[in-house]
C-alpha cells in the first residue's frame, strides 16, 4: 500500500538549488518535514525554507555541509533528527564532477578522480551508515534515494570520472537494497539532461544536440523529474530500481540505421583526401569507429571483417556539437601518411550523420593537443 509523505521528516542533500531544491518543495507539498542541506550558499537555502514554511505549514530547516567530508555526511543525519524529530528519508542529491574532454584519461587529476568518488559513492556510504540504525526503528522502516545520472548507464556525462563513479553508486544502491531490506526501501533516479544552473554547462551546441539525440527530442523536465523521487518514496514494492527519467536520451546510444548504413559504407565515412592518402597501401585494412564526444553514442564498422588485421588503420570520430574532429590509430600506418602524434591537417566537409543532425568534420592537430596534456 502507499507510503503516505505526510509528517515524514525528510533529509535532502545540496537542495538549496536546480533539482534538489524543487525536490524539496515537492516534498512539502506533500505535507514532509524538510531538511535542507546546502555546501555554501545559505542565502538560497534559507529563502527555500522560508518559502516551504510558510507556503506548506511545515518544519524546514537548513544544515551546512560538505558531502565530500565523512564526519559532516554524519552530522548531517544527526542533524536532521535533532531538528525535525526524527528522519524517515534521505534524498542523496549531492555530488561532484568536473567538465572534461570525453574519453580522455588524462584531462582529469587522481586528487579529483577521488573526489567523485568521495561525493558519487562515499557520501552514500557514509550517509547510509549513520541513518540505518534511526531508520530501521521506525514503525514504518526509511527511505533511500539517490540521484545518478544516465551518465552511469552509458558512457557519458560530463567526465569519465563521472560516469565511472556514477555507476558504482547505482550498484551499492542494489546492496543496500539487498541488505537492508525490508526496513529500508533503496532507490535510484537517474536524469537526463537538465537544464539547471549546473546542466547548462555543457553549452549550447552539446544541448541542442542532446535534445535532438532524445527520443522525445527534448530535454529532461525538471518538474517531471522532481516527481520521480515523490513516486519511489510512495511505493512500497519498489526497492533496487533504477528509475531513468530523461526523455529517451539513453536509448540514443542505439545506433541509428543511418548511421549503420553509412558505417558500412568504410570509406565513404573517411574524408577524401584521408583516403587518397590511405589508398596508397593496398595492404592497409581501413575501419571507422564514429561516437559522438561527449559520450552520446557509440557505434563501429569496417570495410572489410576483421578488425585484427595486422596492418589494419582505423580513424576515430570524435564529435561534439557540430563539429567532429579525427585521430589515427592503429599499429602500422602506410608510408607518407601523418601519424597521430603529427595530426591530419586542412580537409572538412559536411555529412549527414548520427541521427539526422548535419555534421561538420573538422581534421586539425589531433595529435598536437595530445602531446600537450602529456608534457
Amino acid at each position: 500500500m502507499p507510503y503516505s509523505l505526510k509528517g515524514r521528516n525528510v533529509l535532502v542533500t545540496a537542495g538549496s538549488r536546480g533539482l534538489g531544491a524543487l525536490v524539496c518543495e515537492k516534498f512539502a507539498a506533500e505535507g514532509a518535514n524538510v531538511l535542507i542541506n546546502y555546501h555554501s550558499n545559505v542565502e538560497a537555502a534559507q529563502q527555500l525554507a522560508d518559502k516551504l514554511e510558510n507556503e506548506y505549514s511545515v518544519k524546514c530547516h537548513i544544515a551546512q555541509a560538505d558531502t565530500l567530508v565523512a564526519a559532516e555526511n554524519d552530522q548531517l543525519v544527526h542533524t536532521a533528527v535533532e531538528k525535525l524529530g526524527g528522519l524517515d528519508i534521505i534524498i542523496a542529491n549531492a555530488g561532484w564532477t568536473r567538465f572534461t574532454r570525453p574519453g580522455d584519461i588524462y584531462d582529469m587529476s587522481h586528487d579529483e578522480w577521488n573526489k567523485c568518488w568521495a561525493a558519487n559513492v562515499m557520501s552514500h556510504l557514509q550517509l547510509m551508515q549513520t541513518a540505518q540504525p534511526i531508520m530501521s526503528k521506525n514503525p514504518d522502516g526509511g527511505v533511500y534515494i539517490a540521484t545518478s545520472s544516465v551518465a552511469g548507464i552509458t558512457t557519458s556525462g560530463s567526465s569519465m570520472a563521472y560516469s565511472v563513479t556514477k555507476a558504482a553508486g547505482l550498484h551499492l544502491m542494489k546492496h543496500f537494497a539487498f541488505t537492508f531490506g525490508p526496513e529500508i526501501r533503496v532507490n535510484a533516479v537517474l536524469p537526463g539532461l537538465l537544464l539547471t544552473e549546473w546542466g547548462m554547462k555543457f553549452g549550447d551546441n552539446i544541448i541542442n544536440a542532446l535534445k535532438e539525440r532524445s527520443t522525445l527530442r527534448h530535454e529532461t523536465y525538471l518538474d517531471d523529474c522532481a516527481d520521480a523521487y515523490i513516486s519511489l518514496a510512495k511505493n512500497t514494492s519498489a526497492t533496487g530500481q533504477q528509475l531513468t527519467v530523461d526523455a529517451g536520451l539513453a536509448l540514443g546510444h542505439l545506433p541509428s540505421a543511418k548511421v549503420m548504413m553509412h558505417l558500412s559504407l568504410g570509406l565513404d565515412l573517411v574524408s577524401q583526401t584521408a583516403k587518397d592518402q590511405l589508398s596508397r597501401n593496398p595492404m592497409t585494412t581501413f575501419s571507422l569507429r564514429g561516437f559522438c564526444s561527449d559520450g552520446i553514442s557509440s557505434v563501429g564498422g569496417s570495410s572489410r571483417p576483421s578488425y585484427k588485421d595486422p596492418h589494419a588503420l582505423s580513424l576515430e570520430a570524435n564529435s561534439c556539437g557540430n563539429s567532429v574532429s579525427f585521430k589515427l590509430i592503429g599499429q602500422k600506418r602506410p608510408t607518407g601518411l601523418k601519424t597521430r602524434e603529427q595530426g591530419i591537417e586542412n580537409d572538412s566537409q559536411k555529412l549527414n550523420v548520427f541521427s539526422d543532425i548535419r555534421i561538420t568534420r573538422i581534421l586539425n592537430n589531433i595529435g598536437e593537443k595530445d602531446n600537450e596534456r602529456r608534457k
